[in-house]
């Protein structure tokens, strides 16, 4: 029965994989759009997530993602991410979290002043190897309190509330005898809001990524990478193509059994 889910579950990913990759070369055709503005943007991300493992099944995930616009000379982004995880099984992981956000005004088209966000998630992550290729599909359903500033009136914020679905693919291969020392991955992600709330963007976001990492011991790892992120602002007319350089360290330590598998995603996971 399991194995029957995990192939509808993966089928529905592979579809998504698809829509990423289509979408994420969407500017060079939409563009011509005269109703559209496109703006490119070259950000620097660095992130620091930990992962740390307590028994065979139990664990948690903590994460700091500090973004930067503007060849890195404006904030952009803070984010603070902390959430139990559970591993029924060796390839499967089941976890729900909290995640607070600080968004800062960059780029050509920027929010009308800084604002936070709170938001809940609930996430599966499904695992599995081909030969020395790993790949992980990532499902998530997220629930958003933003806190934006009125148009009508700037100094007041107000609440707005939305949902939003994600799906990304991550494949990795180490380059290297072992699963130790360097490795090289690409992943792709799609993001759907939906919600009374949202009228003018649907569509929400794509990225595609390709990074090449190091793994220094079986619980620390860095990576460096380039992501593509073509992101629609509320008003679904302005589209950022952001262009980004990824700095990831992650830190697993575990007090599990010895035999106990660990999944190596060392993923950006905001």
């Amino acid at each position: 029965m399991f194995l029957n889910f995990r192939r509808r579950v993966t089928r529905l990913g592979g579809a998504a994989l698809v829509c990423v990759l289509g979408l994420t070369a969407a500017p060079v055709t939409r563009a011509q759009a005269p109703v559209r503005v496109f703006a490119p943007n070259h950000n620097l991300w660095t992130v620091f997530n930990a992962e740390p493992r307590f028994s065979a099944r139990w664990g948690m995930r903590a994460e700091v993602i500090y973004r930067r616009a503007d060849w890195a000379r404006v904030p952009q982004q803070f984010q603070l991410r902390m959430a139990p995880i559970w591993n029924p099984r060796p390839d499967l992981q089941l976890s729900v979290g909290y995640l607070f956000s600080r968004n800062f005004r960059y780029g050509d088209y920027p929010v009308l002043r800084t604002f936070s966000e709170n938001r809940l998630y609930e996430q599966l992550l499904l695992r599995s190897a081909f030969g020395r290729f790993a790949l992980a599909h990532r499902y998530r359903l997220e629930q958003r309190w933003q806190r934006p500033a009125l148009v009508a009136d700037p100094t007041r914020f107000v609440t707005v509330y939305t949902n939003r679905a994600r799906y990304q693919a991550r494949l990795t291969h180490p380059l290297g005898p072992d699963a130790l020392g360097p490795y090289a991955a690409v992943s792709g992600e799609v993001f759907v809001s939906f919600g009374n709330r949202v009228a003018n963007n649907i569509f929400d976001q794509a990225r595609a990524y390709g990074a090449i990492g190091w793994q220094f011991t079986s619980a620390t790892g860095l990576e460096m990478g380039y992501l593509h992120q073509l992101s629609a602002q509320g008003n679904g007319r302005i589209f950022e193509a952001n262009h980004t350089l990824q700095f990831t360290l992650a830190f697993n330590p575990t007090w599990a059994k010895s035999d106990t598998p660990r999944p190596q995603t060392n993923d950006a996971a905001d």
